[in-house]
This record gives structure tokens, C-alpha cells and sequence, in this order.
């Protein structure tokens, strides 16, 4: 899952020292999300499965037991429970991408498919389920760690500790983790509260804010990700050297991904503690506090999820640019004892907020239908006034961000398929939004 890339730009220019490229923490545990690692940047020259689940899992786990983590969990998507409403953005992502004729009962070919054709395979579901069974067969079966460490892997079903043939030890079950989360990127969420300092390898966007959900649950202490690294725009100044040493290095490789570490605990506390009060004048709301970061996602959903459309025409470093406009209005349509906006509420108080800062030359500060119509008949071009949503379509996107904000937070989410989430099934069976 991802959210709009550019929430966190904003997020390291705010809050740099945040953003680092060493560790800010020695870790108890670290959760790598395995979904990831199954895609790699190139395979070419990677020939067998043996090569394969080297270098894309057992060096990168190997490492962290070498540096005395004494935790590892590598965790996959469970099919059977990822959400119905991902359909959509699945759906997209996919169009272009050639169907392939592999079934539960297909072996996988005995060479790793090479370019595009692994992209291809690896989409499939049957495909990428033969291959994940693999990796766990082969890790769990070769796994060399001391005394005290561990390789848990959740999968399908309860999360599994698995320990060093050599040690003697059984695999075993972790209890109370009954829970029915599909997606690998969630899964992190109840370890925080396991272990006291836990490291996220993940380079999805909404890892983010999952874990500041967390740390303002109080379900975490000490949270940083390991990510790729976010590039702010250079100032001029920047730009000329970076094109200096460019052009000193000639023709020499260019370099690979690079990676930089979140303190997400860092970023909470100076989001909570100094950004937010600010757009208030330091004025208190006893109600809303401690609320501060699920207000926040309420703002990120509406710039675009997985599960949420983005508002047209508005971007995550817009609204986050337009806080202290917003932030008094997110507080009357947010419902702290049921931690929900209130979509009615919202479309006049909020939105139409938004939109009004974004084309203050050409919407009146007015509720929703008002700033609409003031939009479409402005000197706006057609191709922006084309865009321009429909009422009932924010209406439908604020109801699914108040199914995201549960998601993002429950260890058992609700059924998204219902009235007050935005989402219905259509005859085919597949799930779509409800406006």
C-alpha cells in the first residue's frame, strides 16, 4: 500500500533530523516486509531458486542476526484476508501487465524467470503463493541464528517462531496474535507493542502513518522504518554542485538505491508536540487530544490510498501547506469518541475549505455546493472544471477514509463492504466504490 509520496517530502523538510541515513536505534526486533523482497530491482543473471531467496532473504536476515538483533519477522500477504476493497487499485495496477496460466497445482518453472517475464509471473497470485511457500521451506529449513534469536514468520494463519535446527527447539506459535490482517505492510503494527524498539523494513508510504497511529495509542515506544530515501528539491546552490560532481565523475556507474531511516517516535513527537499546536496558536481542545495524528491521516486519506481516491486537483503537499486553514474545521467534523470524521460535517466545514484555498481567486469561502458551483462557472480552464468532483463522490471518499483510519489500526478490521464505508459490490461480485 502507498499514500501520496508527497506527505512524506513534507514530513522530512519539517522534521529533517527525523531522516538520517544511519540507524537511530539499535533494535530489538526487526519486521522486513517479504512482499517487497519478492520483487527485486534486477534479475537478470539470478538463475536458480537457491540464488534467488539468497540474496532477496537470507543475506538481508543474516545480516540483522549478525549485528545481534534478536528478532527477525518476515511477514507475507495472507490472500484470504486481504481487504475486497483493494479491488480497485489492484485492478489499475494490473491492466497492463499480461495474464499468466498458472494454478495452485502448477510447479514453478525450474530456472527464475528473467525481466519482464518474473514481473509477469510474479503478479499472479498462484505464481507469487508457490514462490513465498518456497522461501519459508527453505529459510525455515536453513536457518542459522545463536541462542536467544529468532525467525518468526507470518504468513497465513498464526505468526510462527521458528528457531535454529542446531538449538533443539520446535517451532512455536505466538499467542495473542489472533488477528485478520491480509496485507504484510499492516502486520507490523501489534510487534511494536511487543517489542520496545522495533525497525520496519518497508518501503511503502502508509507505514508512515500506521506507526504513528500506533505511538499515539500508546501501542509503541521506540518505531523507526527503513525506507527509500525521500529526495527533497535541490535549491540552485545544490543543483550546480550536484551537477559538478556529476560531470568530475564522468561516465562512472551510476549509483544504486538508496536508503535512509525514519525515527518515527522523533517524528510523532515533534508533529504532536510543535507542528500541530502551531496551526492553533498553541490554543488547547481537551477533546481532540491525543487525537492529533488520526486527524492527521483523516487529511491523508483524502490525497489517495489504496483504498481512498484522492480529492482532484489537491495534493498531500497542498494540504499539509493548507494545516493551519484546516486544522480548527478537521476538529469539528472529527468525532473523538468514535475516532470518525463526519462525512455530512465535512463537506461543507472541510472540503469545501480545502478547495477554497487551493482557488482562492475563484471559490467563495461557502459550503461544498457553493464553492463547486462558484468553481465551474470561474475562468478556470475546462480540463480543471472537468475535474472538480461530484458532492456525493467526496461523500463516498470520506466514508471510505473512515474505513482506513479502523484499518490502519484494528487488529481486526470491519467488513468494508457496508453503507457507511462507501463500498458495494456490484453484480459481477467485484467490489467498487459507491459513488
Amino acid at each position: 500500500m502507498t499514500i501520496d509520496s508527497s506527505w512524506i517530502a513534507c514530513f522530512k523538510e519539517e522534521v529533517p533530523h527525523a531522516f538520517t541515513s544511519h540507524p537511530p536505534f539499535l533494535p530489538d526486533a526487526v519486521f522486513v516486509d517479504g512482499q517487497i523482497r519478492l520483487m527485486p530491482a534486477g534479475i537478470e543473471g539470478v538463475v536458480s531458486w537457491e540464488d534467488y531467496i539468497q540474496r532477496q532473504f537470507e543475506r538481508h536476515i543474516k545480516r540483522y542476526f549478525d549485528r545481534g538483533v534478536s528478532c527477525v519477522v518476515l511477514a507475507f500477504d495472507d490472500y484470504a484476508n486481504v481487504p475486497p476493497a483493494k479491488n480497485m487499485t489492484q485492478a489499475k495496477r494490473r491492466k497492463n501487465v499480461p495474464s499468466l496460466d498458472f494454478h495452485a497445482r502448477d510447479a514453478l518453472p525450474p530456472c527464475v524467470p528473467q525481466g519482464e517475464e518474473f514481473s509477469r509471473c510474479i503478479s499472479n497470485r498462484a505464481f507469487k503463493a508457490k514462490v513465498i511457500q518456497l522461501v519459508v521451506h527453505r529459510l525455515t529449513s536453513t536457518l542459522k541464528c545463536a541462542e536467544g534469536q529468532c525467525l518468526v514468520v507470518d504468513y497465513c494463519g498464526p505468526p510462527v517462531r521458528h528457531f535454529a535446527r542446531s538449538l533443539g527447539r520446535p517451532p512455536e506459535a505466538i499467542p495473542g496474535l489472533d488477528r485478520r490482517l491480509g496485507e504484510a505492510d499492516v502486520k507490523f503494527a501489534p510487534y511494536a507493542e511487543l517489542f520496545p524498539k522495533l525497525q520496519v523494513d518497508s518501503v511503502d508510504g502508509d507505514t508512515l502513518p500506521i506507526a504513528l497511529l500506533q505511538l499515539e495509542r500508546g501501542k509503541a515506544s521506540r518505531v523507526s522504518v527503513l525506507r527509500l530515501q525521500t529526495k527533497l528539491k535541490a535549491t540552485a546552490e545544490e543543483a550546480r554542485q550536484a551537477k559538478a560532481a556529476a560531470d568530475e565523475a564522468g561516465r562512472a556507474k551510476p549509483a544504486g538505491r538508496v536508503y535512509e531511516y525514519v525515527d518515527v517516535t522523533l517524528l510523532y513527537e515533534t508533529l504532536t508536540c510543535l507542528v500541530i499546536p502551531q496551526c492553533v496558536g498553541g490554543a488547547r481542545n481537551p477533546s481532540h487530544e491525543g487525537r492529533e495524528i488520526s486527524m492527521l491521516a483523516c487529511l491523508i486519506g483524502l490525497s489517495g490510498t489504496d483504498f481512498t481516491r484522492g480529492l482532484p486537483l489537491v495534493s498531500g503537499k497542498s494540504l499539509y501547506e493548507f494545516l493551519p486553514d484546516l486544522w480548527a474545521r478537521l476538529g469539528r467534523c472529527y468525532d473523538p469518541a468514535a475516532g470518525q470524521i463526519v462525512p455530512e460535517a465535512a463537506l461543507d466545514l472541510l472540503v469545501s475549505r480545502i478547495y477554497h484555498c487551493k482557488f482562492q481567486k475563484h471559490a467563495p469561502d461557502a459550503g461544498l455546493g457553493a464553492v463547486l458551483e462558484g468553481l465551474r462557472g470561474s475562468k478556470l480552464s475546462d480540463k480543471t472544471k472537468d475535474r472538480l468532483p461530484k458532492a456525493e463522490t467526496v461523500h463516498c471518499t470520506l466514508r471510505n477514509v473512515n474505513w482506513l483510519l479502523r484499518y490502519w489500526t484494528e487488529l481486526s478490521p470491519p467488513d468494508p463492504v457496508q453503507a457507511e464505508f462507501g463500498y458495494v459490490r456490484a453484480r459481477t461480485g467485484q467490489v467498487q466504490f459507491a459513488a
